[in-house]
């Protein structure tokens, strides 16, 4: 801390212990009168939310009142015992329940919803609601034990309510239940069901009165007071379910009808988590200060005493208002005095920095220089001065420190290889301009802070966290061959050198890496193996070829070539004693000798037919479909569609030998009795189709090794072309090779 600073602190310090004492006395104060309005408030809430209570008790027991007065009891139990002494009850049950649930209107549904218990609830229901102006009870009905329906004001949506859940945990309860609040669909209302457990004289279960009761008409009177509080004009109100659901927010949304009652949870805003909420389960009754929209506000709640009292809804009450408004006068106060303070302190501090000035200018022009140049700009240097004291001479030295980091600065930055350090958290905290750029990075400082890892592919990184690393904090250093990734997702290959820096006491402060882009040999090398590879296959296909020309030689010319020179021996043998049979011989030998030439000519022909020297491609594809015709008779269709004359005899003897094999193919795997051959020109290209209507074949389980399929492949790769190999099963095949012209 430097001495203007000391200055200004200690003419700051005394007037803010002055302003303190009066704001800390402020603030008691304003706690205090909180504490009381919030006190005071909370009592007005549990109020209102007991009184809910007490109105859902009082329906409970006008339900009680309501079901000994019609004598449902006895009904319930006359229509179980007519539902006993049913043979198929359970049958009758679920056909009923089904028209029921179909709409339908059977004479039996029809007497339900017209039987004297029907039109008794329906007036009853008719005269609470002209009595109280609301619509209390929108639907109620009875079952009897079985839980189907024996009495209702309306159709409810099913005739059997055994199977439901609400039904199973009203009849669990010994006297009655109430359900959850949701969104009844035939009444357009929010509602909770209410049910009264029906017994016998003996005390026996025998059915159960069901009533959707109106939430909002119950509680609206009960809330009104609330808002007419006098003293405070904003007010906002929350009624909470049990399960954090808002039964009401000032004006409770209505859920878009979807033609079947809804749970809260479907269509209300879920406040489970909103902290009054969450205090009302711990505390029941209680206030807090909450944000909402930017300002302060004053949350009051209460929860009902759902485990004090059976007929507890467990709801929770929650009413907002502004805390500048309930504290006011208060905050008015604390104001004046911040102000006040404000002003005290701002003049202590304005003389301060006109005493500090003097001394602490030439320090602070050489910390900003310093934080320039630890932010990289090795540019910056303290402004030249004429001091002749200790910070002139400071100065000089800094500036002279400078030059020196930048001439090591270009020195890094000339440097083809990238370098860069790292914390021993692994955060990057430098990079040069090639690394940064290998990267994919816009500027360095788009590296700085990230973690080192996450500029190594994914498979990289653990090996990087729990070998490399370790290896270089251990032995001070690791190179080997790595590889980055870039923002973009571009891996490069280097040679990396990572070591470890130490301080001046020896412990380790840095990891600094040399990285070495060998992309290019990469390639190379990837390259040099491919065409080693290829250059294999095609000494293996050459190799292949002599061997099958080996074996033509063996299998045909040499046969006739022995046999002639068996029937010459012959002739020498019995030219003096038998000179007829020596004669048959010798002509035996000569028609031998025709056929060796003639085989010959034909392997001659196969491996480059003279007609290809001497007429070109077209005639020589011309002349071996002619032979293959002869032959067996296949029906070959050839279409001819060229511009050019000759080709490059290279290119010609490959584009006839590609023809000649994919023929051979076609009629020895295919068996097909029908193949189309077409050669055409499309500019600088030329373009070979054979396709044949044979058996086909699966391309995926055909091993592409032999010398067939990967002859043609091979060919048109070696001429800078391509081909195109489709064949399905019971269709045929169809090769397409397209090669540059070449002439």
């Amino acid at each position: 801390m430097n001495i203007g600073v000391k200055l200004t602190l200690g003419f700051v310090l005394v007037a803010l212990c002055v302003a303190a004492a009066g704001y800390f006395s402020v603030v008691m104060l304003q706690q205090a009168s909180l504490e009381s309005i919030g006190e005071d408030l909370s009592g007005d809430a549990a109020y209102a939310i007991n009184g809910i209570d007490a109105h859902v008790l009082h329906r409970i027991e006008d339900l009680q009142i309501y079901a000994g007065i019609a004598s449902l009891a006895e009904q319930a139990a006359q229509s179980n015992r007519q539902f006993d002494e049913m043979p198929n009850a359970q049958e009758y049950i679920q056909s009923s329940d089904r028209a029921w649930a179909a709409g339908e209107t059977t004479p039996e549904i029809e007497a339900i919803l017209n039987n004297r218990l029907s039109q008794l609830m329906s007036k009853v229901g008719s005269q609470i609601e002209a009595t109280t102006d609301v619509d209390i009870y929108p639907e109620t009905y009875v079952t009897n034990k079985y839980g189907v329906v024996i009495g209702t004001t309306h159709r409810t949506s099913d005739y059997l309510q055994a199977d439901e859940d609400w039904y199973q945990a009203a009849v669990a309860e010994k006297e009655s239940w109430i359900g959850e609040a949701k969104y009844d669909d035939s009444s357009e209302m929010l509602t909770i069901t209410l049910a009264v457990i029906l017994r016998d004289e003996n005390g026996q279960f025998v059915g159960v009165l069901v009533s959707e009761l109106n939430i909002l008409g119950e509680v609206e009177q009960i809330l009104e007071f609330v808002r007419r509080k006098p003293r405070y004009r904003s007010t906002e109100i929350y009624l909470v379910d049990r399960n954090g659901r808002a039964i009401l927010r000032q004006q409770t949304a209505q859920p878009v009808p979807k033609g079947r009652d809804l749970t809260l949870a479907e269509f209300a805003e879920d406040l489970c988590d909103w902290e009054p909420v969450v205090q009302a389960r711990q505390r029941g009754t209680g206030y807090s200060v909450i944000r909402r929209d930017g300002s302060n506000v004053l949350a009051v709640f209460s929860r009902s005493k759902e485990d004090q009292q059976p007929w507890g809804s467990g709801w929770t009450l929650v009413i907002e208002r502004d805390l500048s408004e309930v504290l006011g006068h208060v905050m008015a106060t604390k104001n004046r005095l911040l102000i006040a303070s404000l002003i005290v302190t701002l003049a202590s501090m304005a003389a301060g920095i006109l005493l500090s000035r003097s001394i602490s200018r030439p320090i602070q022009r050489l910390t900003r220089t310093a934080s320039k140049i630890a932010g990289g700009d090795l540019d910056a240097r303290v402004p030249k001065t004429d001091r002749k004291d200790e910070l002139g001479a400071l100065s000089q030295t800094f500036n002279r420190m400078t030059d020196q980091l930048a001439v090591f600065r270009r020195f890094v930055e000339a440097s083809s290889q990238g370098l860069g350090m790292a914390d021993l958290n692994r955060r990057i905290t430098y990079v040069n301009g090639p690394l940064y750029r290998m990267l994919d990075e816009e500027s360095v400082e788009a590296v700085l802070g990230a973690d080192l890892l996450e500029y190594h592919p994914p498979e990289q990184r653990r090996r990087m966290e729990t070998e490399i690393l370790p290896i270089v904090m251990e032995k001070g250093q690791w190179v080997g061959e790595s590889a980055v990734v870039s923002r973009k997702g571009r891996v490069t290959p280097v040679i990396e050198n990572l070591f470890l820096l130490r301080d001046e006491q020896g412990e380790p402060s840095l990891i600094a890496g040399m990285m070495a882009d060998i992309s290019g040999l990469k390639q190379a090398e990837e390259a040099l193996k491919d065409e080693r590879k290829k250059l294999r296959r095609m000494l293996q296909m050459h190799d292949q070829e002599r061997k099958l020309i080996a074996y033509e030689i063996h299998d045909g010319l040499a046969q006739y070539l022995v046999g002639a020179q068996m029937q010459f021996q012959v002739v020498e043998q019995l030219q003096h004693d038998n000179p007829k049979a020596s004669s048959d011989a010798f002509s035996q030998g000569v028609q031998w000798l025709d056929e060796g030439l003639a085989e010959a000519r034909r392997l001659i022909g196969g491996l480059r037919p003279p007609i290809l020297d001497e007429s070109g491609l077209v005639a020589a594809i011309e002349h071996l479909i002619h032979d293959i015709i002869r032959q067996d008779g296949t029906d070959i269709e050839l279409n001819v569609d060229v511009q050019f004359d000759r080709l490059a005899p290279l290119l010609e003897n490959a584009i006839f030998r590609i023809v000649q094999e994919s023929l051979t193919n076609a009629r020895r795997h295919s068996k097909s009795d029908r193949i189309r051959v077409t050669l055409r020109q499309r500019a600088d290209r030329v373009q070979v189709e054979i396709q044949d209507w044979g058996a086909g074949f699966d391309p995926q389980s055909v091993d592409e090794r032999g010398f067939g399929l990967g002859g043609i492949r091979e060919r048109a790769r070696l001429l800078g072309g391509q081909a195109t190999i489709e064949s399905t099963l019971g269709v045929g095949t169809h090769i397409t090779v397209e090669l540059p012209l070449i002439t």
